[in-house]
């Protein structure tokens, strides 16, 4: 699965995305090569904001698992 994190304000205006986070890195946690995305940001102010997660690999079922973590 490849995945695509995008967060917004509660406006709707784009803040931060990421497509392959540590991929191009050399950085993965997997014996094997992922495209995990990986965003760290620290949100400008308090209010809400909204994460979107997109596969945009196109491979769905059971064991295409999003995992978020705060």
């Amino acid at each position: 699965m490849d995945t695509l994190l995008q967060l917004y304000d509660s406006s709707g205006k784009l803040l931060a995305e990421d497509d392959d986070g540590r991929l191009f890195m050399g950085q993965v946690w997997h014996d094997f090569e992922a495209a995990d995305s990986r965003l760290m940001i620290t949100p400008p102010a308090v209010g809400q904001y909204f994460l979107r997660v997109s596969n945009t690999s196109g491979v769905y079922g059971a064991q295409s698992v999003y995992r978020l973590t705060a």
